[in-house]
């Protein structure tokens, strides 16, 4: 397969899947906020906050870094790709069972102090733990070796039971508990429905001699930029809910949930080429340089139109939306409508992430990260104590618009030739053309598939 049908077809993959994600991520938001109550829903987002920078000292940055380099390895040397696959399961079930280990143990300490409610949901997150250290080892796995199909359907899946079990929540009018549990007990089906996939993979490598502690040096060289990307990128992503958790309250965290989740549903159309280019880009480094260079122009200029187009519909439908889907919480549509702008500045970093990846410029990345939180802390809480919610909503977009600019000048100072203009943006070449027709040739093709068989 030729190397732009192949990014053209896991586009699609990941489009295809990316859409059906969200819209399983938006019913299950839908279906867990009509069946908690306010209190409730915002109470579920902090548990799930909780347990998001937990899984800090579980993933490790991991989620991406390894899958990089088992696709620089799989073709070439498979027994060392084989060695980072086992390596890599071990730390994660040891990991795992020892976070699980101690938050059943707090638990059990904080009983008298606390409510049965906080150390019911600290149990079911000491669970979730476990079964996502066994998730991980699976994703990094299909992600590495390019099975794009596995790697969202397994998204799918778990994203469809999770609707599912959302819906049975409303039905039987569950209470917070019961919300949470859903998000292991999907987790768990997941893994155990795809297990046979991850083995296939597993015997079909080679039983030659492994390398052993290829994990250690790889985090002992560029990795541990990306394990110290860990902590401050997850209290980056949470930071906000406790910040406008301690300045306005619980009401106010599910008021900026709803309005977050919407913006991610919309932001999140952005990543599927840039989902594609991480292991893609880490296979041909070492070959194709000049390739890579003209991918990145092409990744910005196509999600930057496709951007554009998200954002002048969205603003304009985005209060009917709210009226018939959430119409406890219209005062979020202008959060939303200060979130689009998001939009203009996130294909730049969607694209250029991956092609850092694969040069092994995470000492860069790690930079930007240290600049942008400090910024992002001191602006996102000044502008929420001045300006309330529509304060956190502009303290989000100056983040990401801080991030995009540093990627964007360290690519240009790195590599000219990718430095992007408008007028290259509008302008449809020979290749655009091309990959536009692979593109529509392929999407008709599962159309058909899925119509007649």
């Amino acid at each position: 397969m030729s190397l732009t049908r192949k990014i053209a077809e896991g586009t699609v993959i990941y489009t295809i899947g990316n859409f059906m994600n969200n819209f399983l991520g938006f019913l299950t938001a839908l279906f867990l906020i009509k069946a908690l109550e306010k209190f409730e829903y915002g109470l579920l987002t902090l548990a799930l906050s909780a347990f998001a920078i937990i899984t800090i000292f579980l993933d490790l940055g991991c989620l991406v870094l390894i899958p990089s380099e088992i696709a620089r390895y799989r073709k070439k040397n498979p027994e060392i790709a084989k060695s980072i696959i086992k390596e890599f399961a071990i730390l994660q079930i040891l990991l795992g069972m020892t976070i699980s280990f101690v938050l059943f143990i707090v638990s059990f300490l904080i009983k008298n102090n606390y409510s049965k409610e906080v150390t019911n949901l600290l149990w079911v997150v000491s669970f979730m733990v476990s079964i996502k250290a066994i998730d991980n080892i699976f994703s990094v796995t299909f992600y590495g070796f390019t099975k794009f199909k596995l790697h969202q359907g397994r998204e799918i899946f778990n994203g469809a039971t999770k609707c599912a079990l959302a819906f049975l929540v409303l039905c039987i009018g569950g209470d917070v508990l019961t919300a949470i549990a859903i998000y292991p007990v999907s987790m768990l089906i997941t893994v155990i429905a795809f297990s046979p996939y991850f083995m296939r993979i597993i015997h079909s490598l080679p039983k030659s001699h492994e390398m052993k502690g290829i994990v250690l040096r790889i985090f002992k060289g560029h990795g541990k930029f990306v394990v110290a990307n860990v902590p401050l990128k997850r209290a980056r992503a949470e930071m906000p809910v406790w910040i406008i958790q301690h300045l306005l309250g619980v009401e106010a965290v599910a008021t900026f949930s709803v309005a977050s989740k919407v913006a991610s549903f919309l932001t999140g159309l952005l990543m599927p080429l840039s989902k594609v280019l991480f292991p893609i880009f880490s296979e041909i480094s070492a070959v194709y340089n000049n390739k890579m260079q003209v991918i990145v122009i092409r990744g910005i200029k196509y999600t930057g139109i496709l951007s554009f187009m998200i954002f002048i519909t969205s603003f304009i439908s985005m209060p009917l939306i709210f009226k018939f889907t959430f119409k406890e919480y219209l005062e979020a549509v202008n959060l939303v409508r200060v979130l689009l702008i998001m939009l203009f500045f996130t294909p730049i970093f969607n694209v250029i992430t991956p092609y850092l990846y694969a040069i092994r410029g995470q000492k860069y990345l790690f930079f930007t990260l240290v600049c942008s939180f400090i910024v992002y802390f001191w602006t996102f809480y000044i502008l929420t104590y001045m300006f309330g919610l529509i304060g956190s909503t502009f303290g989000r977009v100056m983040d990401t618009i801080f991030v995009a600019v540093l990627q964007y000048r360290f690519l240009v100072s790195t590599a000219p030739d990718t430095r992007v203009s408008w007028k290259e943006i509008f302008k449809i070449d020979e290749y655009d053309k091309k990959l536009g027709r692979i593109i529509y040739n392929r999407i008709k093709v599962k159309i058909m598939q899925f119509l007649f068989h």
